[in-house]
């Protein structure tokens, strides 16, 4: 995984159909137990779109077929912030 840990794949999809941002993608995937997370996108899936990401706004913008651009949007949740002071 990207953090170093390893993981294991239970089962492998082929041709999934998922829709994304409202566009119907089909594409292969490996299922893991990631616990909090629905689906990570790799990076074989981001550099095959053409994919830029913004970390700021958790959007991620990709091209799909014939070259359309498409936006996927991720869940915004409220940063806690905590103040740390030293003596």
């Amino acid at each position: 995984m990207a953090i170093g840990a390893k993981g294991w794949v239970l089962a492998k999809v082929k041709n999934c159909p998922l829709k994304i941002a409202g566009q119907l993608v089909t594409t292969n995937l490996n299922v893991l137990p990631l616990g909090l997370y629905d689906i990570l996108t790799g990076m074989d899936w981001l550099e095959k779109h053409w994919s830029i990401i913004n970390y700021k706004t958790k959007t991620i913008y990709y091209k799909y077929e014939l070259g359309i651009k498409q936006e996927m949007q991720g869940i915004k949740r409220l940063v806690k912030i905590r103040p740390i002071t030293t003596s």
